[in-house]
């Protein structure tokens, strides 16, 4: 596959994607595009369910990825719908839920959806940590100011998502995680 279209109207997401597929063979096309996200259960069904909606229109090959923050105490909230409640209350919102916990371990789950013009490939990646106390760091998005990895050697890292290089994060995060399989996967063909 010559070039390969990342279809999201997340910059950030991009950025890590571009990042990533750029020392690869792989020429990855960003394309902005608005869709449907359908609310479901679970985060591969959210992914499933957008990617066979846009490939219903589109025959190109194409990617999406979907992704979530699942908290333990929250009994996994909010999970599949960690975009509407970061639009809804933010980080600063999950921190005031947080307040008084002890507990504070979390992970996040991403999804890459690959359609090749024919089939889907599904591609996933996890990372465990915890949540912060407070909002660290100016880089990455979303929940990545409150969320602390752990890093290779399985200790947990003294920083946020936020405060480390997009480097280092592609290597200890879920997005970087499920988007390694994808390039394996792709390398492959």
């Amino acid at each position: 596959m010559e070039e390969l279209m990342f279809i999201t109207s997340n910059s950030h997401k991009y950025e890590e994607f571009s990042h990533a597929i750029g020392k690869t063979e792989i020429m990855g096309k960003h394309y902005k595009m608005k869709y449907i996200e359908v609310q479901a259960d679970t985060i591969d069904l959210v992914a499933m369910a957008s990617a066979t909606q846009i490939a219903s229109y589109m025959s190109k090959p194409f990617v999406i990825e979907d992704s979530g923050i699942s908290i333990d105490v929250l009994s996994g909230f909010p999970g599949p719908y960690s975009s509407f409640v970061f639009q809804t209350i933010g980080n600063q919102g999950i921190l005031d839920l947080m307040r008084d916990k002890e507990r504070r371990s979390a992970s996040f789950r991403s999804v890459f959806i690959l359609f090749d013009g024919i089939e889907f490939h599904k591609f996933t990646g996890e990372s465990q940590g915890v949540l912060e106390t407070t909002q660290k760091g100016d880089m990455g998005f979303g929940y990545d100011p409150i969320f602390v990895p752990y890093c290779r050697d399985g200790t947990l890292c003294d920083k946020t998502y936020a405060q480390l290089p997009i480097e280092l994060k592609n290597e200890l995060s879920h997005r970087g995680k499920s988007l390694e399989k994808l390039i394996e996967y792709l390398s492959k063909e």
